[in-house]
């Protein structure tokens, strides 16, 4: 993964169901965006593809996980967390996609922390690279910053 290959994170919303969706793949947005509930969003961070095989060194994997009875997808950069939901998915239907693109564990000059916030109403997960709207949504229709241990920040990435 060469610099020049970082990408914008696509954050699309669907306003009929209320869940957000992050991807690299601008054909899987586009095709997202061809359904008239799917909306695009402000991109708040970019990643790196997988285009090797696996991500470079300094750079960490953020999984991409799917439940086929929520709809829902979920990011996290725990493999930890990715295994215990998919070894569980026979209750929680959670399903691996495989990693969805590279990012860093440590912060760099230039980089953003990449927050995920948990609705307690909708159970949905959201990443943000922006902390003012993080704070903003912290607290605010059933938002809370997930904090483990680390303020919320599950990884950096680059603005």
């Amino acid at each position: 993964n060469a610099l020049s290959s970082v990408m914008p994170v696509n954050r699309l919303y669907n306003s009929s169901s209320g869940q957000h969706l992050l991807t690299i793949d601008n054909n899987e947005a586009t095709i997202l965006l061809g359904n008239s509930a799917w909306h695009r969003e402000t991109s708040t961070f970019e990643a790196y593809p997988l285009d090797s095989g696996s991500c470079d060194a300094g750079q960490i994997p953020v999984y991409r996980l799917y439940n086929d009875v929520s709809g829902q997808h979920l990011l996290t950069a725990d493999s930890n967390e990715e295994t215990t939901l998919v070894q569980n998915s026979g209750t929680d239907h959670w399903f691996s996609e495989g990693v969805g693109f590279c990012d860093y564990s440590a912060q760099f000059e230039g980089s953003v922390p990449v927050y995920r916030l948990y609705n307690s109403v909708t159970s949905e997960h959201l990443l943000t690279g922006n902390y003012n709207e993080a704070n903003s949504l912290n607290g605010a229709h059933n938002w809370k910053i997930e904090n483990s241990g680390n303020g919320g920040i599950v990884f950096y990435a680059q603005p």
